[in-house]
């Protein structure tokens, strides 16, 4: 399995051209790293284990407090419904196209209202 390097940055391939150039502007500012076309296996209390999509290649990833999760218009909701009846975690909230399938702009504005209340 490997580590990621913490400073490795892939551009997230599902946000539309017009809109790539302020939204990574804004997540370089804020200090966020995108991973796209990984596939979560498994969240440890240390780490998170991804599986590439391209192929068999493992990886797992420490250091961070929080996992935001994409999948286009496919609403996903396992994880949350995971942690939600796990009840380690305290406080668990679904949002974005997570809750509701949606475009990038409403499924953000979704998010950060959920965010705030939390």
């Amino acid at each position: 399995m490997k580590a990621l390097q913490p400073d490795a940055v892939i551009v997230a391939t599902e946000i539309a051209r017009y809109s790539i150039g302020m939204v990574l502007k804004r997540m370089e500012r804020c200090g966020v790293k995108a991973h796209p076309n990984l596939i979560l296996r498994r969240i440890a209390p240390d780490a998170r284990e991804f599986v590439s999509s391209w192929g068999d290649q493992t990886y797992r990833m420490e250091g961070f407090d929080s996992v935001v999760l994409m999948y286009g218009t496919v609403q996903q909701p396992q994880l949350y419904d995971a942690l939600k009846s796990d009840g380690r975690v305290l406080q668990v909230f679904i949002a974005g196209g997570a809750w509701v399938p949606r475009r990038l702009a409403e499924a953000t504005r979704h998010g950060a209202a959920v965010g705030m209340m939390a």
